[in-house]
């Protein structure tokens, strides 16, 4: 009995620390290690692109609301300049407007909507000269050839 107790606890030793040399056993826990190492990369993996999709959100929501901004600075600008009459009520105009690097009007053109509200809210955008043009040269590049569809406020 005694001899048993000696030697017990050397072999739960060897089994905890795989060093009895059993090959077959050192496979199964290979074979474990490298599933649990996947597992645990394809959930770092997750991980990884849930953070990258919610920056992409954040930045893309910071860029949506800059846009809005500066869209909404547009047609205040123009608006401060439009010369509208009570028959343009209701009235809608789309115009194709280029502008240089720093926001300076280069090109008006109707693209559809009312003659009459055309014409006015194309003399309100060069009377403005520029436009307001966002810092960021992403967000820049696609305030300078754009449509914007106005409609007078009567």
């Amino acid at each position: 009995m005694k001899i048993q107790n000696i030697f017990k606890p050397v072999f739960i030793a060897l089994i905890l620390t795989g060093s009895y040399g059993c090959s077959l056993n050192n496979k199964v826990d290979k074979s474990v290690t490298e599933k649990e190492y996947l597992h645990q990369a394809e959930l770092d993996n997750q991980m990884e692109r849930a953070f990258d999709s919610e920056l992409s959100n954040a930045q893309n929501s910071k860029q949506l609301s800059e846009i809005n901004f500066y869209q909404d600075l547009i047609q205040k600008k123009i608006g401060r300049n439009w010369r509208i009459d009570p028959s343009m009520k209701g009235k809608t105009c789309t115009l194709a407007i280029r502008v240089s690097v720093d926001g300076l009007v280069l090109r008006v053109k109707p693209n559809r909507g009312d003659v009459k509200v055309c014409a006015s809210a194309r003399n309100a955008v060069i009377s403005a000269g520029t436009l307001p043009i966002p810092n960021d040269p992403v967000i820049a590049e696609l305030f300078r050839d754009f449509d914007i569809t106005l409609e007078p406020n009567i």
